[in-house]
């Protein structure tokens, strides 16, 4: 199954080389931090602070 004449019969992915491993643990974290990251700017993003006043565009077009 490999690309090259050689390495007929074994896997194109062998995972139990440590270079691969560390290529799958990388993959690994990298995803990790991108799914971390998304959430720390939803929870940001819908944090408001304590003096914060939210209206509604009606409430707004109605005020002096």
């Amino acid at each position: 199954m490999g690309f090259d004449a050689n390495s007929a019969g074994q896997p194109i992915v062998n995972v139990h080389k440590k270079t691969t491993q560390v290529n799958l643990w990388m993959v690994a974290g990298v995803a990790v931090f991108f799914i971390v990251g998304a959430a720390v700017l939803l929870w940001l993003s819908n944090r408001h602070g304590p003096d914060e006043q939210h209206t509604t565009p009606q409430e707004q077009s109605a005020q002096p």
